[in-house]
């Protein structure tokens, strides 16, 4: 992870992906204490979804990151996960 942001109701981490590309988690809490996760994907002015998860309970989060940038390494970077 490069950088970390936040907010009273978002959390941005900044995490490797793609070479030439930007990697942010987002994760958002809800008035009904629920999480979503969405990864994006940056480059230049090219601002992209690559997924999405919704309406998790707090203990949920950890795997649902986790299953979140597999899956996204493994369609946008050959599964390689680029550890700098």
């Amino acid at each position: 992870m490069r950088k970390v942001e936040h907010s009273d109701t978002e959390l941005r981490l900044y995490v490797n992906g793609k070479p030439g590309w930007c990697y942010i988690v987002s994760v958002t809490v809800s008035g009904a204490d629920l999480y979503d996760v969405e990864l994006w994907g940056l480059r230049d002015h090219c601002k992209r979804s690559l997924g999405k998860q919704s309406d998790l309970y707090f203990d949920e989060l950890q795997q649902a990151v986790e299953q979140l940038y597999d899956k996204v390494m493994d369609e946008t970077n050959d599964g390689v996960i680029p550890l700098g």
